[in-house]
């Protein structure tokens, strides 16, 4: 008898049949229960071969990772701050006056006008005499006279200037060979050639010689002039 033929023979009866199609379906049952393990296990329901090369590949994948992630410029030091997040801001302040000792604050000084030098004043006024009454004394200016380095012949006259204006004259004497001259004069008031602080000079032949005297700078004043 074959394999078939006993099947059939021990499928004959009918308890015998309901019980193999009970078989079947748990059976069914089973296989259709690990079918959903697979699917849903992703396959791990089997034992693994290990590889013995994976090891390796996994290790050098790591150190591959690794330098990567030591040359990429994302590892690489931030950089330095820059100059104008370091260095401190400076402000201007302007400079404070100079104080006094007071608490207030004091005003720059004024600044003073430069002088400006004036020119010599043309002669204004006329000159004076003295009239005998006035309470200042009389002043003299006295010398010798030379002209071409001779003494100047008798008579020659002198006459006395202030401040350009002419004053009193005098005529020149000879004695012993020398020629000489005396002449007196007082100061005046404000609005005289002859007053006080006026400059005194001698002029002879037309020429003007400077005594560098004044009036009212001394009682008597000696001036020898010398014409060329």
């Amino acid at each position: 008898m074959t394999v078939l033929e006993r099947i059939r023979a021990f499928f004959d009866s009918p308890q015998r049949q309901a019980i193999g199609w009970a078989a079947i379906g748990i059976l069914g049952l089973a296989l259709l229960g690990g079918g959903m393990a697979l699917v849903l296990g992703g396959g791990g329901g089997g034992s693994q071969r290990a590889d013995p090369d994976s090891g390796r590949t996994l290790a050098a994948t790591q150190i591959g990772s690794q330098a990567t992630a030591t040359n990429s410029p994302s590892s690489s030091p931030s950089a330095s701050p820059s100059p104008e997040a370091t260095s401190p801001s400076i402000t201007p302040v302007a400079p404070q006056p100079q104080g006094g000792g007071g608490g207030g604050t004091s005003n720059p000084p004024t600044p003073q006008p430069t002088p400006v030098p004036t020119a010599t004043p043309a002669p204004s006024g006329k000159y004076c005499p003295s009239d005998g009454g006035s309470s200042a004394p009389p002043n003299a200016v006295f010398g010798l006279v030379t002209i071409g380095g001779a003494a100047a012949p008798a008579g020659t006259v002198l006459a006395l200037a202030f401040d350009g204006v002419p004053g009193p004259t005098a005529t020149v004497t000879v004695e012993d060979g020398k020629a000489g001259y005396r002449m007196l004069y007082a100061g005046g008031g404000g609005d005289c050639a002859n007053k006080v602080g006026a400059a005194m000079s001698l002029i002879v032949n037309g020429q003007a010689f400077s005594t560098g005297g004044l009036v009212g700078g001394g009682v008597a004043l000696r001036f020898d002039v010398v014409v060329p």
